[in-house]
């Protein structure tokens, strides 16, 4: 039997140690990157939030064929404030995404829709983003793509658990 000397053993912690220091860092830098990412920069004329308020307003205006979501409906999909959301659809409303209307039957909400113009904008880059990440899957490899896919929805699982058991205590 091979005895093991209190040196090695105290390399391995030091290799082990040095080796959690440097995922730790590259967990940092690499989340950091991926946030860094302006997938919005292929669409400048639309921000990420016009854009996520454009998906909502389309979709409600799909599933419940109703033209258009109340602004503080909206406002509580994006968990906004109504000053937040009606700021984002002034801007929106500016570029002639959308268009704000009061209904007869309920005065009391103003509802926004997209307008002519914002519907073919949302097309557009529906189809720019489509094409991107088909473009991205075909270079990584599909495979490969649900591997990492996986392996970030375990981490995000992880990491959800451990702040949950962490909020509220200081260090």
């Amino acid at each position: 039997m091979q005895k093991i000397s209190n040196t090695n053993i105290e390399r391995q912690g030091a290799y082990a140690a040095m080796k959690n220091e440097e995922l730790r860092v590259r967990l940092f830098q690499v989340s950091h990157e991926f946030r860094k990412l302006r997938i919005q920069r292929m669409f400048p004329d639309v921000s990420r939030q016009e854009f996520m308020a454009m998906e909502i307003i389309h979709r409600e205006e799909e599933e419940k064929n109703s033209g258009g979501i109340t602004v503080s409906g909206l406002a509580k999909i994006m968990r906004f404030s109504s000053p937040t959301a009606s700021r984002l659809l002034r801007c929106a409303e500016g570029k002639g995404l959308i268009a704000r209307n009061e209904r007869d039957e309920d005065r009391r909400n103003t509802y926004v829709c997209l307008t002519e113009y914002g519907k073919k904008r949302h097309c557009e880059i529906l189809e720019l983003l489509k094409n991107f990440t088909d473009t991205v899957i075909m270079r990584m490899g599909e495979d490969r793509v649900e591997t990492i896919l996986a392996y970030i929805e375990d981490l995000t699982d992880i990491m959800e658990d451990e702040i949950s058991k962490r909020e509220g205590v200081r260090q």
